[in-house]
C-alpha cells in the first residue's frame, strides 16, 4: 500500500521551478524520506493501539492471540523513479512476520470494522510532508 496525496500545491510549485536544481536533491530526498519514517511510526502506532484495544475488551482469554506483531511489520520503502523522480511507499512488510495481514487494514471482518490506518497515517503525514518540501525548496536559494 502506498499514501496518495492531494499534490495540486506541488504541481503548481513543479511548473514555477521547472528543473529542480542539483543542490535541492539531497533535501527533498530528506524530506521525503523523513515523512515516511513518520508514517511508519504513526501507522504502527495505530496497529499497536488497536490490538491493545482488542485484547482488553475481549479478555484475558486473548492474550497473544490475534495481531499482535502486526504493528512491527509496517515498513518504508524510498523509490527512486529512473526519471528522478524520489517517492516512499509505506505499508505492511510482507517479509516480517504478520505483514500479510495487511488486508485487514481496509477490509472489515465478521466482527469488525476497517480499521484505516493507512488513511489516518496519510492525513497526519501530509502536513509535515508538505513542510518539509518547501523548506528544501527555500534552502536551495
Amino acid at each position: 500500500m502506498s499514501a496518495d496525496f492531494d499534490f495540486i500545491e506541488l504541481v503548481g510549485l513543479e511548473k514555477e521551478l521547472g528543473e529542480v536544481p542539483e543542490k535541492t536533491i539531497p533535501n527533498i530526498r530528506k524530506s521525503v524520506e523523513v515523512s515516511a519514517r513518520l508514517g511508519k511510526d504513526t501507522w504502527s502506532a495505530l496497529a499497536a493501539g488497536a490490538h491493545k484495544r482488542r485484547n482488553r475488551k475481549v479478555g484475558s482469554k486473548a492474550k497473544g492471540r490475534g495481531l499482535h506483531a502486526y504493528h512491527r511489520s509496517i515498513d518504508y520503502d524510498l523509490v527512486l523513479g529512473v526519471d528522478g523522480t524520489i517517492g516512499a511507499e509505506i505499508g505492511p512488510n510482507l517479509g516480517r512476520p504478520q505483514g500479510s495481514f495487511g488486508f485487514v487494514e481496509g477490509g472489515a471482518g465478521i466482527r469488525s470494522a476497517p480499521r484505516d490506518h493507512d488513511r489516518m497515517t496519510e492525513r497526519i503525514v501530509e502536513e509535515d510532508f508538505l513542510k518539509g518540501l518547501s523548506k528544501a525548496v527555500e534552502d536551495s536559494f
